[in-house]
């Protein structure tokens, strides 16, 4: 009986890959037609969102039908790929915007994205946002990838970096530690790429209150911070140290 069951365990697995791959045409296609800058277009191609990631809650959410073209939402500002449900994006599903060119992407329920990843404006950087969404912006776990190469992993609050998390930046500096309305802020470790390191305290961003510097050779200050800089009198062997700290 198990040897019968082989051959259509088979087919549905080859079902499976022709289906996704089907899909992964078509989100390329997608992209491709409304998504006009190419380094834009690369950009979303290469960050697929991984359903696999969804929490359960999300992951059994399906639609009724599956749209067979790209469907016209908000007078043509708006084009939808995916699950539907009486019309409207439900269950996995790709939408994109033609003003903004944003596009987003993941679980929906009566028209709105619940679970995926959609695109912001970083500073005026492109960057993807991925995890749970709540009126359309980011809570709870989730991560940020940003085009210029920086990325984050940790806790959202409304949209912004709130919680423990890992910030890693395109030059290799990395901040671990707790963030407060998108800033470092409370206790955290930051390693710069040259192997300095400061272990302390952060308040809106900068290093403020107790902390400790290790030099990548291993030299050592422990005292106060303040506006980034050491608080208080240095000493000669320190000034080396402290020239090398402002760099971080």
């Amino acid at each position: 009986m198990a040897q019968l069951n082989r051959p259509i365990e088979c087919i549905m697995k080859l079902h499976d890959i022709v289906n996704k791959e089907c899909k992964m045409i078509q989100r390329k296609k997608f992209i491709n037609s409304y998504i006009q800058e190419k380094a834009l277009q690369n950009f979303y191609q290469e960050n697929v969102l991984d359903y696999k990631m969804a929490p359960k809650k999300h992951s059994l959410i399906r639609g009724t039908m599956f749209t067979k073209e790209f469907m016209e939402l908000e007078n043509k500002n708006k084009y939808y790929y995916g699950e539907i449900h009486k019309g409207v994006p439900y269950g996995q599903g790709l939408l994109i915007e033609i003003d903004d060119q944003k596009i987003e992407e993941g679980i929906w329920i009566d028209g709105h994205l619940s679970w995926g990843q959609r695109s912001i404006q970083l500073k005026g950087v492109p960057s993807i946002v991925c995890g749970e969404m709540i009126d359309g912006v980011i809570n709870g776990l989730g991560k940020l990838i940003c085009k210029d190469g920086d990325s984050y992993t940790g806790e959202w609050i409304n949209g912004q970096k709130h919680g423990m998390g890992i910030y890693k930046y395109a030059n290799g500096d990395m901040y671990k530690g707790e963030f407060k309305y998108d800033l470092k802020d409370g206790q955290g470790t930051y390693k710069a790429y040259n192997g300095d390191i400061y272990i302390g305290s952060f308040e809106k961003g900068i290093k403020n209150g107790d902390g400790k510097y290790i030099s990548k050779n291993e030299d050592t200050y422990i005292g106060k911070f303040k506006d980034d800089k050491i608080d208080g009198d240095v000493n000669k062997e320190c000034i080396r140290m402290v020239i090398q700290l402002e760099y971080i």
